[in-house]
């Protein structure tokens, strides 16, 4: 068998037309792949960011739970508190003098200047014992 130039010549031509074809439907083949998987990709970012709201909405509203347990928590405590100390029937009227008078050193304070009769003044600088005129000085 013999082949001549021209035929070597064309049958490479052929070959490259069919390797052309080939690798361009390849090519289709992956660029319609490679849409199909950037799609799906797109779709499962979506589904993620959707889950990632619910969770954050999930995580807030736990907080936010949590949040009101511990203020419903703090207000029972300040309740027993209050409850403890006999303060639960004084109005805040009330307990904000008796708080003032506290803080400023007046007959119920644990520190303070000179306390009266029947005080109850543990630090401080002089202090009547009960109604008699005796002041020690500590």
């Amino acid at each position: 068998m013999v082949v001549t130039f021209t035929q070597l010549v064309s049958s490479v031509h052929a070959v490259s037309r069919v390797k052309s074809e080939i690798l361009s439907l390849f090519g289709y083949i992956r660029r319609d792949r490679l849409s199909a998987l950037l799609v799906q990709s797109k779709r499962r970012i979506s589904e993620f960011d959707s889950f990632l709201a619910l969770d954050d909405r999930a995580k807030a509203e736990k907080l936010t739970a949590e949040r009101s347990e511990v203020d419903l928590a703090g207000l029972q405590n300040t309740d027993n508190v209050a409850h403890m100390a006999g303060l639960h029937d004084l109005s805040a009227g009330e307990l904000r003098d008796k708080g003032d008078a506290e803080h400023n050193g007046g007959p119920d304070s644990e520190v303070g200047g000179a306390a009266g009769a029947g005080a109850e003044s543990q630090v401080g600088g002089a202090a009547a014992a009960e109604t008699s005129s005796r002041v020690t000085i500590s």
